[in-house]
C-alpha cells in the first residue's frame, strides 16, 4: 500500500500531474476556439466547479509536497477558477 504523501513525492507522479495541468489549462485558456460548441465550454467550467473539492485537495497536495514545480503554477489558475464561480454560486 502507498500513501498518498509517498505517491506525491515521486518525480514520475509530479512529472504526468505537470502535463494533465497543462493540457487543462490549455482547455481553458483556448477552448472556446477549438471545443464544438460554447456549451461545451461551459460544461468543461462545470465539471470544475463539480471536481473542486477534489482540486482544491490536490492544490493542497501540490503546494505541500512540490511548491517549486510548474505544477504549483499550473493549479493556480484551476483554483482562481474554483474561487471565483463558488463566490458566485454561494
Amino acid at each position: 500500500f502507498v500513501s498518498r504523501d509517498e505517491w506525491m513525492r515521486r518525480p514520475d507522479v509530479i512529472e504526468l500531474l505537470e502535463n494533465v495541468l497543462i493540457v487543462l489549462n490549455l482547455f481553458i485558456t483556448y477552448g472556446d476556439t477549438f471545443l464544438p460548441s460554447g456549451s461545451d465550454y461551459d460544461l468543461l467550467y462545470y465539471e470544475l466547479i463539480r471536481e473542486s473539492k477534489t482540486l482544491t485537495h490536490l492544490h493542497q497536495q501540490v503546494h505541500k509536497h512540490a511548491p517549486d514545480t510548474l505544477c504549483a503554477v499550473h493549479m493556480e489558475n484551476l483554483t482562481a477558477i474554483i474561487q471565483h464561480f463558488s463566490q458566485k454560486i454561494d
